[in-house]
């Protein structure tokens, strides 16, 4: 009894019907000859009856060729498929292995049909070959029947007439036949560990046979669905003595395995191919090869259902296996017999689980094994293995293991090493052990039989030729002699017990000499330098078989050793393919003397990695990518992508350049491994950009991957903290597990000495319980970080559980929504314990994105008309309550194509939101262009491709063509899905920047919105608008814009201002006339109070019209002239507004009108009039009247020039000329923007950028081409008061351009309005700025010449003290001059942080002497608290009344000492006027630098000199040191002189003067 079904096939069994009589050997022989001569006459017959050749013609059927052919049918031939039936895909050759001919067919008694493709077989087997079924019965484990073969021309001689077939249903999964010779003992595989099934036939198993009888085939079929699996009816079976044939039709197209070649595809080409199995020294190359393994194991894909079923031959003779169309495999064996384990299962990886559980699992490696290698051959010697190390060391690569190749050999002999060129060997491997590294050495099988180097005997071949271990010669005595690296070579039988024991006592011996970690054992394939022998092969059937498969060569002794050589498993012919197999077992052999070591041998039998490790050279092996999404048939065919585990998907790139790879992604949830960003990608092919430094690492969701922080070897990382990264699904769970041994010992499981973790997430909840926990070392590691990615919601509260302890709060966690990754840290969870962690998701009230955004007050109706969602704003928010939905996705992603300069994609409208509407229609199609101009600058635009809209005819200031380099940029850009949104990464922290994959995009006609999520919420900038802060108020607030945008830095550097516009200003909107003008310059000069520039507003015009003065100004030009004189700046108004209502000429309006420069009407020629200024003519002015009272009353009509016209730029330049010319001279121009009209650009103000940080109460104002940053000090609006004025007046003598500016009909404001006591305080605060002023004019030519700010916040020079991030009460005028103000008032103590740097009170000159905290500092009202840091010179100059008188004056350096003794400054000088200068290398630059107790100065640059200007008088050295100074000596042009000095040794101060000296800074 039996459970397998054996379906007997109803044809006559002519020999079995005639067993029930005995017939003579004789009487047998007559009737088979009797049965030939009878065919043959019938065959003669009919040709000559009919007079045609005894053919078929072939038919025009379906499978035909297209030119006819005939079949011929020789005598003795079975029957041959007509031509229409002729499925040539399923033609079985009948000569494999030589170019066809019709003579050879005939005698073999094949189908001759040519074809017009020499890959199709010729020639055929019909129905003659093969064997029929006598005396089939069951047996305890399957079935039995012995097999006669049906009478046939011989393929190759030596044929078996009899042979045994044999089943066994092994197991419900696994089914085993077997054919072997009936009557002689034929050649089995010894494997280590498949043995002699002794059980019974498996009930219930997944699997029928059927066995055909005549001719005997048989089909596996899968009880489940009746699919036949394995069906060899399609080719007869063939058994001679060095034949061996059997075919097989398969299911399915999808097969893989087979090895060891070179694949091209992972799914195998069935296109008629032959792969040839027979180990060989050879490298894989394009070509089909029989390489290092002997793999004879494929498997298939049957459906999408994962149903999957393997086929293992166990035979290690040579082979070819050959495949075609259909599929068919054949199998072309030429020795042993033909054993064959079928194995199914549901999935893939099943089947690939029962083939390892009969060879035998892949052995458990070291944890070190894990890490990375290093090898070479060729290394030379042992210096240039310590440099790879110790560079490396040095790179902080992580490193494990170090490999040596024959190179550390003496003479290439295995159990020695050079000690000459590896002098010092031990040595070195006991460095790697004190680094936490390993060594593996190689070795070869093959034993020099020459002696050492220094002729001594060579112990390890004397001791084998002792104990006779090597392989024979065909006698079965003599040593065969062969050749590999050592020359002449003779070869271990490690199927020899005694060569065993031999092997392993070599390898201890050399392991005390030289403590190696591992064997890396080769060329055991068996590899020979010369064909068989030293001697050559004789010639015989075993060196020249009848059939030689496609090996390489198509000899079978070629790179190896004779097949008549003797082993104790048997003939080199037989055992050839086992020889690194049984290398690696009598390797095995020492961990039983106490040698712990990791085996990698190079040459691999199924599977001799059940105690090593394989070098596969090609992918040999099934992937797990197709084993793991078995459901999904586009995997099938994906080879250049593959899986660790189940869910690791790996994406390398395999072409060289490429930088984008077409990678297929499976059917499940992933996330980015380096960022934790889910993708949106499931089943569908990407183009996954890869630069260079990047390999695709996708992490799976619905996993939990434990990880542990790196080192730079294993024996460092192992004692790490440990971490879990969490990987939710679309269910939002996951599950893991972790298995931690010592990583070392071997038998950990089978000993039971580990920990075994399952981690399992559910409902907010990640349960971390440990199932075994049997190695006490280990409960030191903890798990410290978890990481969850794929929480869309925020999270606000996290608790912990230890062993079924209460739930406590865990207050160390980070959420972030851009890549919505929970980040818990801080955790001391131990290993062998049960851990529990639950956090909340809320979806915050902050995530709402406004979606009403029309005037009236929304409510619930209109929001949910507009397609939104509406929801009541808790007490106290101002949260919108009208919101978009957060899977809003208003437009989809259709395409993105990165390069390396950046990532176009096309956007399309998606219809299935369009219901939200917003504010007129939406562009159908958009453009969405990233480029990346510099590595710390990119630009990324949005629009529509169709249709040209408006954009800023700003000209940026960014490189024609994009200047990053991929490994020099700091960012990394990535165009989202689902919504979309463009996400910025700065790469050095991974924090994500930018990230506008948020809900509430819109792009339409007149409605354009876009929103990003920021990493922090320190955010600064947005004007031009009043913030009361320097850090924005994050509230909810809307900042709104319709003025002229000019950020700074890409729209070109600021512009250098000339000398005297850093010197202070004075201005007033209400000047009634020249007289009361001339009253302020005479206070000013009267109070000594420096001052360089006078303005006057409108005031000056004829009822305020450009390019006019008016009566009562009349005189105004000569007081320019006269103050012009004296060393002082005029700087006159204009505004853009040219008045269209003169009765009398006025010719900018009429010049304007001929050159057609004004704004008009869209598609009409009627000039826009407005309202601004100007008066109308002839009218009396009221000026009680409120300015909207006046606009009706007396304001004239104006016109606007259209600035971006080339021809308004030209008439606006010749009136500016006229007016310089023919009415008055001045120095400036402001140009004033009024925010009832548009913006405009004029060529005056070319580039400017602002050059400076906002402080408070500022408004920025445009003059000439410069950026004017800072507030009109003492207040435009209203009276100013006495204190505020004093505090302004301190703060404002710090402004980048200093100026002081009020309204008409309020009391005057300027310095020396007030009183004595205001303008001696004055003067004393300007005089410091006259002071600084070659400080801060070198400051100036910085941020000209290499972009920046001159005021800074603190925050950029300390960003790393975060308690500058908040401060805005204090500033820096460049890096070394801090500012703290008073800012309110009755107040005279203020608070200021000092930040970590060395700082000196500037009006003391002494050490503050506290750092990195807040400081209370006095303030009287005369004063404002002034420091200096350490580590930097100021360059100086004493002041004078202006800058004319000022720059004639002497240089001072004011040089503070940083902690170490050391400071830096620099000084910029040109003639403070001319344009340029800088371009056209008109100027002076001086770098200083004082080193302990020497200060030097080096020429830069001597473009400009004026000696006058010059002159170096003082130097004042703060913070040198207690130790008083005994003389000061000075080197100028080469001569040395003493010079005059005052010192304050407490205070560490060093006055010295050079005023006698006659120092000009040009001069060295």
């Amino acid at each position: 009894p039996y459970p397998t079904l054996v379906q007997h096939t109803k044809q006559s069994r002519p020999l079995n019907k005639m067993a029930r009589k005995k017939f003579t050997g004789l009487e047998i022989s007559l009737m088979v000859l009797f049965v030939i001569v009878t065919i043959v006459a019938i065959a003669l017959v009919a040709v000559l009856a009919t007079q045609t050749p005894a053919v078929e013609e072939t038919s025009n059927g379906p499978s035909a060729a297209p030119t006819p052919h005939t079949t011929t049918v020789y005598p003795g031939s079975g029957k041959c498929p007509s031509n229409p039936n002729d499925p040539i895909n399923e033609r079985i050759n009948c000569i494999p292995g030589e170019f066809p001919t019709q003579e050879v067919c005939a005698r073999r008694g094949c189908c001759w049909r040519p074809w017009n493709n020499s890959l199709i077989p010729w020639c055929f087997f019909g129905d003659n070959h093969g064997y029929y079924v006598e005396g089939m019965k069951s047996t305890n484990t399957g079935l039995e029947a012995k097999l006669n073969r049906i009478p046939s021309p011989t393929l190759f001689g030596s044929d078996i007439n009899s042979v045994l077939f044999t089943t066994q249903n092994q197991t419900a999964s696994r089914f085993r036949f077997k054919i072997t010779d009936a009557n002689n003992t034929r050649y089995e595989v010894p494997h280590q560990f498949v043995k002699e099934f002794t059980g019974n036939a498996a009930s219930d198993t997944l699997y029928d046979v059927q066995v055909n009888e005549n001719p005997f085939s048989i089909k596996v079929i899968r009880k489940s669905n009746n699919k036949i699996l394995f069906d060899t009816s399609i080719g007869p079976l063939v058994y001679s003595d060095q034949y061996l044939q059997i075919s097989t039709k398969l299911p399915s197209e999808y097969m893989y395995g087979l090895g060891e070649h070179t694949h091209k595809r992972f799914r195998h080409d069935l296109y008629w191919k032959t792969w040839p199995i027979f180990t060989r020294d050879q490298s894989p190359g394009d070509n089909n090869n029989n390489l290092y393994g002997h793999h004879t194991f494929f498997m298939c894909i049957e459906d999408i259902s994962g149903k999957s079923f393997g086929v293992f031959l166990m035979n290690s003779n040579a082979m070819e296996i050959f495949i075609q169309p259909t599929p068919i495999v054949t199998y072309r064996v030429i020795g042993g017999i033909l054993d064959f384990y079928i194995f199914l299962g549901d999935t893939p990886e099943q089947v690939v689980q029962q083939y390892q559980e009969l060879i035998g699992r892949p052995a458990m490696p070291p944890y070190w094994s894990l890490g990375f290698q290093l090898s070479r051959w060729n290394y030379k010697t042992l210096d240039v293995v310590k440099e790879v190390v110790k560079r490396n060391r040095e790179a902080g690569i992580p490193f494990d293991t170090q490999i040596t190749d024959v190179d550390y050999m003496e003479d290439k002999k295995d159990f020695t090493y050079d000690n000459v060129a590896f002098q010092g060997l031990p040595e070195f491997v006991q460095d790697l052990h004190d680094h936490g590294q390993k060594y593996i050495i190689l070795l070869d099988p093959a034993i020099s039989i020459n002696k050492r180097a220094n002729g001594a005997a060579y112990e390890s071949y004397e001791r084998g030729n002792a104990q006779h271990v090597w392989v024979n010669e065909s006698d079965g005595t003599t040593p065969i002699i062969g050749e590999v690296w050592p020359g002449p070579t003779v070869y271990p039988d490690f199927t020899n017990p005694i060569c065993i024991d031999w092997w392993a006592n070599e390898c201890s011996i050399f392991h005390k000499q030289l403590p190696y970690d591992g064997l890396w054992i080769d060329m055991n394939e068996v590899s020979s330098f010369v064909k068989g022998s030293q001697k050559g092969c004789s010639d015989n059937k075993l060196n020249y078989p009848p059939f030689t498969p496609d090996i390489l060569d198509k000899l079978m002794y070629s790179k190896t050793i004779c097949m008549d050589a003797v082993q104790h498993w048997g003939k080199q012919y037989d055992v050839h393919s086992l020889y690194g197999y049984s290398m690696a077992i009598a390797t095995e052999k020492l961990e039983q003397i106490s040698v712990d070591l990791w085996l990698k041998p190079q040459k691999s039998f199924a599977e001799d990695g059940c105690s090593s490790g394989h070098f596969i050279h090609i992918p040999e092996t099934i992937m797990q990518k197709d084993i793991r999404f078995y459901e999904d048939t586009n995997s099938w065919i994906e080879d250049t992508q593959f899986l660790w585990g189940p869910s690791l998907l790996i994406t390398p790139v395999l072409k060289q350049g490429a930088t984008t790879v077409s990678a297929y992604i499976p059917n499940a949830t992933w996330y980015d491994y380096e960022t934790g960003a889910k993708r949106p990608w499931k089943k569908q092919r990407v183009d996954m950009y890869l630069p260079g430094d990047k390999i695709g690492l996708h992490l799976r969701g619905g996993y939990v991957f434990p990880i542990q922080q790196p080192a730079v070897t294993t024996t460092a990382s192992r004692k790490n903290p440990l971490g879990l990264i969490v990987t939710l699904d679309e269910d939002n769970t996951a599950k893991g597990d972790l298995f931690w041994d010592d990583g070392e010992t071997k038998d950990t499981i089978e000993k039971g000495i580990y920990i075994f973790y399952e981690f399992s997430v559910s409902n907010n909840k990640l349960d971390i319980i440990c199932t075994h926990a049997s190695y006490q070392e280990g409960t030191a590691l903890a798990f410290e970080t978890i990481k969850i990615l794929g929480l869309t919601d925020t999270v606000t509260e996290v608790k912990v559980m230890e062993d079924n302890q209460p739930m406590s709060a865990h207050y160390n966690f980070t959420y972030s929504a851009s890549d919505q990754i929970l980040l818990i840290y801080n955790l001391k969870f131990n290993l062998g314990r049960n851990f529990t962690i639950q956090w909340n998701q809320n979806f915050s009230e902050n995530e709402r994105f406004s979606c009403h955004l029309d005037a009236d007050t929304p409510n619930k109706e209109t929001c949910e008309q507009h397609g939104c969602l509406w929801q009541t704003k808790s007490t106290g928010s101002q949260a919108p309550e009208c919101y978009f939905p957060r899977q809003h996705n208003s437009y989809s992603v259709a395409s993105s194509q990165y390069s390396s300069m950046g990532i176009t994609a096309d956007l399309h409208l998606n219809t299935a939101t369009a219901r939200i509407k917003l504010l007129s229609e939406p562009i159908s199609t958009l453009r969405v262009e990233v480029i990346y101009h510099k590595n710390d600058m990119l630009q990324f635009k949005i629009y529509d491709p169709q249709n040209k809209r408006y954009e800023v005819p700003v000209p940026l200031n960014i490189p024609t063509k994009p200047t990053s380099t991929y490994e020099n940029r700091l960012y990394d850009v990535e165009i989202k899905e689902n919504p979309f949104g463009i996400q910025i990464r700065r790469r050095s922290t991974g924090r994500v920047i930018w990230d506008s994959r948020l809900p509430g995009f819109t792009f339409n006609n007149q409605f354009i919105q876009i929103s990003t999520r920021l990493p922090s919420e320190y955010i600064y900038g947005f004007g031009e608008v009043e913030h009361k802060t320097f850090k924005r108020d994050l509230n909810w607030h809307t900042w709104g814009m319709f003025t002229k945008d000019q950020p700074p830095g890409v729209i070109g550097r600021p512009v250098m201002p000339p000398y005297w516009a850093l010197g202070f200003q004075l201005c007033r909107y209400g000047y009634r006339n020249t007289s009361e003008v001339q009253q302020v310059y005479d206070d000013m000069v009267a109070a000594q109070i420096p001052y360089d520039v006078q303005y006057t507003d409108i005031d000056y015009m004829e009822r305020q019209l450009d390019f006019t003065i008016g009566e009562e100004f009349h005189d105004l030009p000569q007081f320019v002239d006269k103050i012009r004189n004296e060393g002082m700046r005029y700087i006159i108004i204009l505004d853009p507004a040219i008045s269209g209502n003169e009765t009398k000429p006025y010719p900018a309006f009429k010049r304007g009108q001929e050159k057609d420069v004004f704004v008009k009407w869209p598609n009409t020629n009627d000039i826009c009039w407005a309202k601004v200024w100007p008066d109308l003519p002839n009218v009396k002015i009221d000026e009680s009247l409120t300015e909207d009272q006046a606009v009706n009353a007396s304001r004239a009509h104006v016109a606007f020039p259209d600035f971006f016209r080339n021809s308004t730029v030209e008439w606006w330049a010749r009136e500016i000329n006229d007016f310089y010319n023919n009415q008055m001279k001045f120095d400036g121009l402001w140009i004033i923007s009024q925010k009832e009209v548009l913006d405009y650009i004029s060529e005056l103000c070319d580039n400017g950028g602002a050059t400076g940080w906002e402080t408070t109460m500022h408004n920025g104002t445009i003059w000439t081409n410069r950026s004017l940053t800072g507030a009109d000090i003492c207040g435009f609006f209203n009276n100013s008061e006495y204190q505020l004025c004093a505090r302004w007046m301190q703060l404002g003598a710090f402004y980048p351009y200093s100026r002081n500016h009020n309204i008409a009909f309020t009391k005057r404001q300027d310095p020396a309005s007030w009183n004595q006591t205001f303008s001696e305080m004055s003067r004393n605060i300007l005089n410091i700025r006259y002071t600084l002023l070659p400080y801060f004019y070198t400051q100036m030519h910085e941020i000209h010449a290499y972009g920046g700010t001159v005021i800074r916040p603190l925050l950029h020079e300390f960003f790393k003290e975060k308690p500058t991030w908040d401060i805005y009460k204090q500033f820096l005028l460049g890096p070394a001059f801090m500012i703290t103000p008073v800012l309110e008032s009755d107040t005279y103590t203020v608070k200021g942080y000092v930040p970590a740097a060395r700082w000196f009170d500037y009006h003391t000159g002494q050490d503050i002497g506290v750092r990195e905290t807040f400081k209370v500092f006095e303030a009287p009202l005369n004063k404002i608290n002034l420091h200096v840091r350490g580590g930097h010179i100021l360059p100086c100059q004493e002041p004078a009344q202006n800058t004319f008188y000022s720059r004639k004056n002497y240089m001072k350096l004011i040089v503070a000492a940083d902690d170490y003794q050391m400071a830096q400054g620099s000084l910029f000088w040109d003639d403070g006027e001319s344009i340029d200068t800088y371009e056209r290398e008109q100027y002076f630059s001086v770098q200083f630098n004082l080193n302990k107790n020497t200060l030097t100065s080096t020429i830069l640059k001597s473009g400009y000199l004026n000696k006058n200007e010059m002159r170096l008088g003082f130097i004042d050295i703060w913070g040198k040191g207690k130790t008083p100074v005994k003389e000061v000596n000075m080197i100028y042009n080469g001569n040395k002189e003493p010079l005059k000095f005052t010192q304050e040794p407490d205070k560490e101060i060093l006055s010295i003067n050079l005023t006698s000296s006659n120092v000009i800074l040009s001069e060295p």
